[in-house]
């Protein structure tokens, strides 16, 4: 009866890491598979893989030959799967490496892709930009890639070693000169802590008219600087009663406060925030003025509030 019992047990475990293996291979197969269908129709829309069993390391590995094929739609596929690795998993191994794969995306030869990794590298924290990636981000710097603008922001945002220099010395040699990547550069100076920097864009803003425009084009960049003087600023124009802003209601002519909108801006960057956040982004709550006095209460109690700097 032993024996037999043996005899079943090592079949289980035979069979378990067969099967393993299987899943692995199988898994891999299904990447192969995926870039087939989008090498014979690379102008269609294809789902992107994201459920991955196996290996995750060992597949980022498979995905260097799709990212520097011939056509555009592997190449872009290739940073999207790269991308998808890292969802709700923590190996913080496998998203450096993953940060180090997306990097390679400003130096495509498709200015979109550029944009696709360009954005997909907002997500992940401070600590997954390794060594080899923020002398990377210098050296692309200096080799003024589509997006520039973004990758600019980014450098600010990491932080690599020299960044001030960097960018201070390019805005000096003109290499740094057209709007878009000149604001940027005082956005990502402001970011880093250079005052004169956040003087600068403070003063832009604030010449500004406080409405629509300012809301949603700017504030973010308010946001992106995770300056103290900028956040005291936002907070002012949320605890202002005029009504400068457009209702989310598009059946709806009513002018509404600002402040619900920057609310939600300052929701997921301040420690300890009193209200939750959906998914969405959007303020957790069935009534948003009750909301927006509960923020602004908060604010008034809470004068030392912390900012989060950890991220984007």
């Amino acid at each position: 009866m032993k024996s037999i019992f043996k005899l079943i047990t090592c079949g289980v475990i035979v069979l378990f890491f067969s099967n393993t293996s299987f899943t692995q291979e199988l898994n891999r197969k299904g990447i192969q598979s995926f870039f087939k269908d989008v090498i014979s129709n690379p102008d269609s829309y294809h789902n992107t893989p994201s459920d991955f069993s196996t290996n995750k390391l060992e597949i980022l590995n498979d995905l260097e030959v799709y990212r520097i094929d011939s056509i555009d739609a592997v190449r872009k596929y290739a940073y999207l799967i790269a991308n998808n690795l890292t969802k709700n998993d923590t190996n913080s191994i496998l998203k450096q490496d993953v940060v180090n794969f997306l990097l390679k995306g400003f130096s495509d030869s498709n200015s979109g892709t550029c944009g696709i990794v360009s954005d997909l590298l907002k997500d992940y924290a401070k600590k997954s930009y390794n060594n080899k990636a923020r002398n990377k981000i210098l050296e692309l710097l200096y080799l003024t890639p589509p997006y520039y603008h973004e990758l600019i922001r980014l450098a600010g945002y990491v932080n690599p070693d020299s960044t001030l220099k960097s960018i201070t010395e390019l805005l000096s040699s003109g290499i740094i000169k057209s709007n878009e990547p000149y604001w940027a550069a005082k956005l990502a100076l402001a970011r880093i802590g250079d005052h004169a920097a956040m003087e600068f864009c403070m003063k832009q803003i604030k010449m500004m008219e406080v409405n629509d425009d300012l809301v949603y084009d700017y504030v973010p960049d308010l946001i992106y600087t995770h300056q103290r003087e900028a956040f005291d600023f936002l907070i002012q124009l949320l605890n202002s009663n005029e009504k400068n802003c457009e209702s989310s209601n598009a059946e709806s002519k009513e002018m509404i406060v600002c402040g619900y909108r920057i609310m939600e801006y300052l929701a997921p960057v301040i420690a300890n925030f009193p209200l939750k956040v959906s998914d969405s982004g959007d303020i957790d709550t069935k009534n948003y003025t009750e909301a927006l006095q509960i923020c602004r209460d908060w604010f008034l109690q809470h004068t030392d509030y912390k900012i989060i700097n950890e991220e984007y």
